[in-house]
């Protein structure tokens, strides 16, 4: 958002193209110069940080709402999940539909495969056939089955 000479008409027909698209993950961030670079060199950084924000804050509140309409179409389905990590009572996973550091995790509790006495560190590289069960804007929740 803020592009130098972006203007509430262009604001406004990005919103409606990101509305029209519905992206299933979207990242988005204000501009900002950098040194070197063609920008800085040519276009005089002419829109106010508050309006940046501002703009940058409107988008995204759409996006999450299409997010989250997204993730909760995958409620109740069979999903086949890589572990990359974990934390204190959760498996972080990823599905084919998730690229690491980048989208969203598929978090599955580890409380209910600890009857092996198996630690959490002992998941990370396998796969687990999951049902996804809950969904947020970014995460989902899900049961290994």
């Amino acid at each position: 958002m803020g592009h130098p000479g972006e203007t509430e008409a262009h604001f406004r027909e990005l919103v409606d193209f990101v509305k029209e698209a519905r992206f299933q993950r979207m990242g988005a961030f204000t501009y900002s110069e950098e040194e070197g670079t063609y920008g800085a060199q040519h276009f005089k950084d002419s829109i106010r940080p508050s309006v940046k924000q501002k703009r940058l804050k409107e988008l995204m509140e759409v996006q999450r709402g299409i997010s989250l309409a997204y993730n909760e179409s995958r409620l109740g389905t069979v999903e086949r999940v890589l572990v990359d990590g974990f934390s204190e009572d959760m498996l972080i996973c990823r599905s084919e539909f998730e690229s690491p550091e980048v989208d969203g995790e598929i978090l599955v509790p580890f409380q209910a495969l600890t009857k092996d006495g198996r630690t959490p560190q002992s998941f990370v590289g396998e796969f687990l056939t999951v049902r996804i069960t809950g969904a947020d804007e970014y995460d989902l929740q899900a049961e290994v089955i």
